[in-house]
Parts: structure tokens; C-alpha cells; sequence
């Protein structure tokens, strides 16, 4: 017996509502199975409201459902966090060692040349990147979007906290290197300037590891 449009989204306010179920993919899920018990019962001949509440013990009610809810967020923070070692992971083989290698080797040659000032802002412009992403997930992962994508921007605020400190602990050296530093600091523009340069490329590379954790699909069965 198909339920009619009306009744699916009396189902789906139980879950939404009554057991505060966040995700889409959880939602849907549930859904479906709700939807079949509730039509099981309704063709033994209970009313539709008496057989969605039959349904809705069968799943737990909202202790059931949430448990269900809890089970799907762990498993799918468990992939996020085997996807985004396994990035990282990459960027230590062939050919992207190499490549990485060789663009610090070009940094080290080059920063020694440009002017201290301008290498001042090109570090705190390339720094604060990660700042960005920390700024859009608060607006997209806790607020905006309601699938697997907000357990990935959950995972990227809780692990860009690495990427501040980092941050923090280069640039908050760079005020010793203005006009009318004392010559000891001055010997040190030479090198000082070429590790943040390189620091801030590393940060780059960890910010692009969450850009493809995006790209990846999580899926998990529950029901």
C-alpha cells in the first residue's frame, strides 16, 4: 500500500522533528525504511496513524533513530579521517616529492633576492589561507549545509587548529624584521624569510588536502 505525498512528509517530520535527525543522507534513509514498515502495517489494516506509530517504536524511536544518526556520523568521520591521511600520504610519493622538493630548492634561491617587505606580504597573503577556509566552514559546515559535506567541514575546523599555530608562530617573528633592525637580525633576512616561504608552502599543501577530502564520496548503509 503506497503512502501518499502528505503521509511521507508526516513521516519525515518524525524524523526531522521528533528525532532531531540532521543529515539529508540519514534522513532519506530512514525515510524509506519508515515508509515500508508503516505500509507493512497499514495492510495487516491499522490506519495510518496508529501503523506509523508502530513503525516509528520498531526503529527506536528517537533514542533509536538518533543512535542510528550517531552510528552513521561515526563511521563517516572514520572515512574522513582515512581519506585525508591517505592525501597526505600521497604528497610524500613520486612524482609530488620530487615536484615539492623542487619548488623549495627554487624558493630557497629566489627569496634571498626579493626585497624583505615584499616577502613580508607574500607570507602573511599565502598564511592566511587557511584563515579563509576556517571562515567558510563555520558558515557552510555548521550552519548551511546538511549531508556529509558538514561532517568534512567539521573535521577541517578541528584540524586547521595545527595550521594556526604554525602560522601564528612564523609570522609573529616577522616584527624583528623591519627598518633599523640591528645588524644580528639583519644577517638573518637571508634565511629567516626563505623557511616562512617554505612554511607557508607546506601550509598551502595541507589547505589543498581538505579541497580534495570534498572530492570524495562517503557513503554508509545503516538500515
Amino acid at each position: 500500500m503506497a503512502l501518499t505525498p502528505f503521509q511521507l512528509k508526516y513521516l519525515r517530520f518524525d524524523l526531522i522533528g521528533l528525532g532531531d535527525i540532521k543529515y539529508d543522507d540519514v534522513v532519506d534513509e530512514l525515510l524509506d525504511h519508515y515508509a515500508s514498515l508503516t505500509e507493512q502495517k497499514m495492510e495487516t489494516g491499522l490506519a495510518f496513524e496508529e501503523a506509523s506509530k508502530q513503525a516509528w517504536a520498531d526503529l527506536g524511536a528517537e533514542k533509536g533513530v538518533q543512535k542510528i544518526q550517531a552510528s552513521f556520523v561515526k563511521s563517516i568521520e572514520q572515512q574522513i579521517k582515512t581519506q585525508h591521511l591517505t592525501i597526505l600520504k600521497s604528497y610524500s610519493r613520486w612524482p609530488m616529492l620530487v615536484t615539492t622538493a623542487l619548488v623549495g630548492l627554487l624558493v630557497y634561491m629566489v627569496v634571498p633576492l626579493i626585497p624583505v617587505k615584499w616577502l613580508i606580504w607574500v607570507t602573511l597573503l599565502i598564511g592566511t589561507t587557511p584563515y579563509l577556509f576556517i571562515l567558510l566552514g563555520c558558515y557552510y559546515g555548521l550552519h548551511k549545509q546538511t549531508d556529509t559535506g558538514k561532517l568534512v567541514w567539521q573535521y577541517l575546523l578541528s584540524k586547521c587548529g595545527l595550521a594556526i599555530c604554525i602560522i601564528n608562530l612564523s609570522l609573529n617573528l616577522f616584527n624583528r624584521f623591519f627598518n633599523n633592525a640591528p645588524q644580528e637580525t639583519r644577517t638573518l633576512l637571508e634565511t629567516y624569510p626563505t623557511i616562512s616561504v617554505l612554511i607557508c608552502l607546506l601550509l598551502l599543501l595541507y589547505t589543498a588536502s581538505f579541497i580534495q577530502l570534498f572530492q570524495h564520496q562517503y557513503k554508509q548503509k545503516f538500515v
